[in-house]
């Protein structure tokens, strides 16, 4: 049963696999996820793997493939980063992500190649890279929440079923790994389970992989519907005009931007009006998304400061914490959406660099 499981949750996993390689939208988010799904199902074979004669003399080829297993949360991540805030990726992004899996793989070098040997401790050291294993995926599904939490908020009311189901899908995850990592330090301590955690360690991976083949195949890549998407009400000219007016010199006389807990529900408190009717004219009016419009006077004022002389003892996410932004990662990702580059081009850009220390 086991092998049948396994065997009907790889095949899925490489038509997944297909799938999101042939999709245009959000190649670069998607290409992680395809990457995520490889990982997986070389988790999945391994049982069937180890009954191979072809790897019972050939010990090392088992350790590499078990080795994938440090891609699981830095892969997971980053598709949940690309999907929520597309921005390219620097060489020093892969590096910090990827370093767990390289060093690995050279302690294993050094092993197989006799300039590395663990003697009597060798099962120590096993050991305690399995438990760092699982403190990397609860370390990275942790930000990917977080991630998720943030994005959640700045978007309360344009978020896709696609948004849902991502979210679903790491707690499903997260609850996967904590039931494999409990299971498995309760093995070393003596409890036998027989076959049972494995069985359902497996089931539970071949559902997340068809979980996610069905989000594929029947959702959008977005996880924020798009103004044609939105409802739309019986707002009359006169209200929307006046909603709209107001809201204008709300933003220009009170600065309630400059508040990191600014949200859509603070902004029609304030003006004494429905947060889907303002919701609607933003979007309709403005044709922008709320937090895009909150961003561009965030962002204005961020410029307007870069300027300043007078502030060039300051940081550049420094002037951006006092102009509302509540994370470096927000700040960047809007900076660039808004302005079309990067905070440190647009001061190369505007010659600042040579006339002041921001960083």
């Amino acid at each position: 049963m086991l092998n049948t499981i396994t065997i009907l949750g790889s095949i899925q996993g490489f038509l997944l696999i297909i799938l999101l390689i042939g999709r245009r939208k959000n190649r670069s988010a998607n290409r992680f996820l395809s990457l995520y799904i490889v990982a997986l199902v070389i988790g999945l074979l391994e049982p069937l793997i180890l009954d191979l004669r072809l790897f019972q003399n050939n010990t090392w080829m088992l350790d590499v493939l078990g080795g994938v297993s440090f891609l699981y949360g830095p892969m997971l991540y980053l598709y949940v980063r690309q999907v929520t805030h597309p921005e390219v990726l620097r060489v020093r992004d892969y590096r910090i992500h990827f370093s767990p899996f390289a060093i690995y793989n050279l302690l294993l070098a050094l092993i197989f190649a006799r300039f590395v040997t663990f003697g009597n401790v060798g099962s120590i050291v096993e050991l305690l890279l399995y438990e760092l294993l699982f403190i990397q995926i609860f370390f990275y599904l942790v930000k990917s929440m977080l991630i998720l939490r943030n994005y959640g908020r700045e978007n309360r009311f344009l978020l896709s079923p696609n948004f849902h189901w991502l979210k679903g899908f790491i707690i499903l995850s997260s609850v996967v790994y904590f039931i494999s990592f409990l299971s498995s330090n309760l093995i070393i301590l003596g409890y036998d389970f027989g076959q049972g955690i494995n069985l359902f360690v497996q089931f539970a991976l071949v559902v997340l992989v068809y979980l996610e083949s069905v989000r594929a195949m029947f959702h959008s890549d977005e996880i924020r519907l798009n103004q044609k998407a939105l409802k739309k009400s019986a707002l009359t000219e006169e209200v929307t005009g006046k909603v709209k007016s107001d809201l204008i010199n709300y933003m220009a006389n009170q600065q309630p931007y400059l508040s990191k807990d600014f949200t859509l529900d603070v902004a029609a408190k304030a003006l004494q009006t429905n947060k889907y009717y303002l919701s609607q004219i933003v979007n309709e009016q403005l044709q922008k998304t709320f937090p895009d419009f909150v961003n561009e006077y965030r962002i204005s004022l961020v410029k307007e400061k870069l300027h300043n002389s007078e502030l060039n003892r300051y940081t550049i996410f420094g002037i951006a914490s006092e102009s509302g932004f509540n994370s470096k990662s927000a700040f960047n990702s809007a900076f660039k959406k808004l302005v079309g580059m990067t905070p440190s081009q647009y001061l190369e850009s505007s010659q600042l660099l040579q006339d002041s220390h921001f960083t």
